[in-house]
């Protein structure tokens, strides 16, 4: 026989063919021909090594594909393992691999044959990083120990009689194609041929439960350490809220990317998933946009700089006015109804009012029966209609029992929209003012202060602020009820360092004209106690000591400097008082303005 007529020769033969192509070779050259090239020498270089090493056969190069023929099955798809594997490093390659076992007709350097036109239709359903076989090929091997494979089910493909089953090489590191989302050279849709595995075996051999659960306890243990780095470092508690709010509203998006995570790690995104990931995202801010639109975002505290009256330059950390918690004091109640000991519930209310007024992190108010009720102490009901204008989250009340020497104190706090029982603490003791102390800052633990929070404000002792005389608080109880100014001056008589009963006898006579001497003699009483006030009434009594003497304009500096410091306090109406008593109309209708303007 003639040369010529050997090189057109014929040869037919049964064979493993392994199709090979580099997904989206096109896109990476249009991104760069230098990288695009590089990825592409790689390609060649490695598979002409495990090709050799399996004992196959290079047949055909396309650019940035080959057909490569082996006689062995179990070589051709070790080798596919070796070359996915080495491809998975950098610079990576993204390849996709058939195979099938038929009949091919090789003629010259060529080869042709439905067995050919079948390992490309199977390779083209892959993605990159799989290796995907005909139900041919997975019959050879399918008893190999190292190897493991997932079935895709059966498809239907053209000029081929009978359904194939498709299979996937699913060793570790393997891409295995989601059956959702494939697309390729076939026709219809897929035939899953394992009618036993239910819907929640496939998606659990897909490990997306596991991984969401890993992803709930990412999102958990992320929002843990942003709201303790928030708390520690006083930033606004609302960026764990837009945090929970991106966690819960990127689900969609991270249960889409879990099914199909193998595909998209090999850059293959289907449109729908290009349409809903930037979506799904636009989403997510457009409603943490809206939600949280001009809201302060930065340092939950601001930084107060004065002149004190001792000439000292002062700098003081507040808590800024969106982030107090607003608390309402009721009355406390006695548990066996006793005459005599009634007026405890007076200096309870009172003092346990200004221990918590000490603590900047919170706007406390203490509240009494509304207006027009009959009845001696607020009910329930009155109760949270009165905390609706503190915001409903809290209020405190409670019991107490007190045989003239003992005194057993439960204090309660409870849901400002219901009135439940949120907790409680029972203290008993002989010192009225040391169990006063030890409710009020459990009090500011069950709220949910931090140490660091509570820490970072004076807390002076009720015995330092009060008294310890108990008949000088009985009688400054009875001032407080409304029974007459005599009874605070007969306290101040009884101890002369009650500095917080001189204080409020001076405003009184103040505010009702009283004689002008005894107005100085009282507010120069509580001056001269002043330290052993906390510092916010410090300033408040250096104020209505200016007041007295008429000196209006550091008056009004102070009163200013306690408008800064607590926006939420009575010192507004004490302005307004000042400017109309020196007639300074203008003022006084800027302040009205400026009211008017921070109420909304």
């Amino acid at each position: 026989m003639s040369s010529e007529n050997r090189s057109n020769a014929v040869n037919r033969q049964l064979a493993a063919i392994l199709f090979a192509d580099i997904v989206g070779y096109t896109a990476l050259m249009q991104k760069g021909e230098a990288t695009a090239l590089k990825i592409l020498n790689r390609f060649q270089d490695i598979s002409k090594d495990k090709v050799s090493q399996y004992e196959g056969e290079i047949i055909k190069t396309y650019g940035d594909g080959s057909i490569i023929l082996f006689t062995s099955t179990i070589n051709a798809v070790q080798c596919a393992k070796e070359m996915q594997m080495a491809f998975k490093e950098e610079p990576t390659v993204p390849l996709r691999i058939g195979i099938h076992i038929g009949e091919i007709v090789r003629k010259d350097k060529d080869v042709f044959g439905n067995g050919v036109n079948v390992s490309a239709r199977i390779e083209s359903m892959g993605v990159a990083g799989a290796v995907l076989l005909s139900d041919s090929a997975y019959a050879k091997v399918k008893n190999q120990e190292d190897l493991e494979f997932e079935s895709l089910g059966e498809y239907e493909f053209k000029n081929v009689e009978e359904p194939i089953e498709v299979f996937a090489l699913s060793n570790d590191k393997l891409v295995v194609p989601d059956i959702s989302a494939i697309e390729g050279k076939f026709k219809g849709k897929a035939i899953i041929t394992d009618s036993d595995e239910s819907f929640f075996q496939r998606i659990w051999k897909k490990k997306i439960p596991q991984l969401t659960t890993l992803y709930f306890i990412g999102g958990w243990a992320l929002l843990q350490m942003s709201n303790w780095a928030l708390n520690h470092f006083r930033v606004s508690p609302r960026w764990s809220e837009i945090l929970f709010i991106l966690i819960v509203g990127m689900i969609p998006s991270i249960l889409v990317y879990f099914n199909n995570r193998d595909r998209i790690h090999g850059g293959e995104f289907r449109i729908g998933e290009k349409i809903l990931f930037p979506a799904n995202f636009l989403a997510v801010g457009t409603v943490i946009f809206f939600l949280f639109q001009g809201a302060d975002l930065g340092a939950m505290t601001r930084t107060i700089n004065y002149v004190d009256e001792d000439g000292n330059q002062v700098s003081r950390t507040m808590v800024k006015k969106d982030y107090l918690i607003r608390l309402p004091v009721f009355p406390f109640e006695q548990i066996n109804p006793d005459s005599s000991t009634v007026w405890v519930s007076d200096v309870l209310h009172f003092a346990f009012h200004l221990d918590l007024a000490q603590d900047d992190n919170l706007a406390v108010g203490r509240e009494r029966v509304p207006a027009g009720s009959e009845n001696e102490f607020p009910t329930r009901s009155e109760k949270i209609e009165m905390s609706k204008s503190y915001g409903g989250k809290y209020y405190i009340d409670g019991k107490y029992d007190y045989d003239g020497e003992i005194l057993e104190l439960r204090t309660s706090l409870r849901n400002g929209s219901n009135g439940n029982l949120i907790d409680e603490r029972s203290f008993k003791g002989t010192n009225i003012l040391e169990l006063i102390d030890s409710s009020s800052a459990y009090m500011r633990v069950a709220i949910g202060l931090s140490k660091e929070q509570i820490d970072a404000y004076v807390d002076q002792d009720v015995a330092e602020t009060f008294t310890n005389n108990l008949e000088a608080l009985r009688l400054f109880s009875q001032f407080i009820r409304g029974r007459g100014i005599i009874k605070a001056v007969q306290a101040v008589e009884l101890d002369s360092t009650f500095a917080y009963a001189s204080y409020r006898i001076s405003r009184n006579l103040y505010f009702y004209s009283a004689g002008d001497l005894e107005v100085i003699r009282f507010a120069n009483q509580a001056y001269r106690h002043r330290k052993r006030m906390p510092p916010q009434d410090q300033i408040a009594i250096n104020t209505h000591k200016y007041l007295a003497e008429k000196n209006y304009d550091k008056a009004e500096d102070l009163l200013k400097l306690q408008l800064e410091m607590n926006p939420n306090g009575d010192t507004r109406a004490e302005l307004f008082s000042l400017y109309s008593r020196t007639d300074q109309r203008e003022k006084y209708l800027a302040l009205a303005k400026q009211q008017f303007e921070d109420e909304g």
